[in-house]
Order: C-alpha cells, then sequence, then structure tokens
C-alpha cells in the first residue's frame, strides 16, 4: 500500500458508515492537507503520511515538508481541527496539536476503523461513530 491507497481506504470506510461527513481529498496543491471532511459537528483537516514502517527507537518524525508544516501550523493557530494521520502496514497514528513539527514518541498504534471513528467522532459527533468501530 501506498499513502494514496491509503486515504482510499480510510474514505471508503468512513463512507461506508453512512456518517453525514463530507469529505473533500484536495489535488496536490503545494503545502495543503490532503483531505477536508466537514459535517455537523466540526470540520478537519488532514495530511496524510504513510511508511512501510515505524522507527524501532520508539519516536516518529513525519516526513512533512517546510509548506505543509506552515500551511498546517497556520491552520492550527487560526483554531482550525488540524491532524497529520500516518499510517502504516502495522497500525496508524494521528498527530495533533501541531505534534507533527518534530519527534514525536510513537503512541499505541490504531486500526483504520479506530482512525475512521477519531474521524467520524471529531466532525459528526459520538451519536454516528458505529458500535463496531469503537475499537
Amino acid at each position: 500500500m501506498n499513502e494514496h491507497g491509503f486515504i482510499r481506504s480510510i474514505h471508503s470506510r468512513i463512507k461506508r458508515t453512512h456518517a453525514p461527513v463530507h469529505i473533500w481529498k484536495i489535488p496536490g496543491e503545494g503545502g495543503i492537507a490532503d483531505c477536508w471532511y466537514d459535517a455537523p459537528e466540526a470540520d478537519l483537516w488532514v495530511e496524510y503520511k504513510y511508511t512501510q514502517s515505524f522507527n524501532k527507537n520508539g519516536f516518529v518524525i513525519p516526513n512533512i515538508t517546510k509548506q505543509q508544516n506552515h500551511w498546517l501550523t497556520a491552520r492550527y493557530n487560526n483554531e482550525r481541527n488540524v491532524w497529520v494521520i500516518v499510517g502504516s502496514p502495522d497500525g496508524h497514528i494521528i498527530m495533533r496539536n501541531c505534534e507533527w513539527g518534530g519527534r514525536s514518541e510513537i503512541p499505541p498504534l490504531l486500526s483504520s476503523k479506530a482512525v475512521v471513528a477519531a474521524i467520524i467522532r471529531e466532525t459528526a459527533g459520538q451519536r454516528y461513530v458505529p458500535s463496531d468501530t469503537n475499537k
């Protein structure tokens, strides 16, 4: 799998939940986040990254360009919801609160279902999260 395949798999799972989340995949624009999600509770900007494996030393530094870091941080400073989601064959992590700007400890890895649940919870609200995605 690669980054584009990872994004498609997450979007497919979101659509199957029938949650009222509008998905906008942004075409390759320098620095702008990959996707924007809009729903009744909130909107969310997400930059996706994909790696074949996480660093064995327990830390992650996402491959964010200077333009991406500037754009994401500016949105965050404007009080927007901004995440970087890093996927891998072993599991995924969600980076919030500008954690993408440097070296971060790798938290417990999430399943794709858990990533989808987090996106839905953040944008549409808990009532739209299917019970089987809360894992």
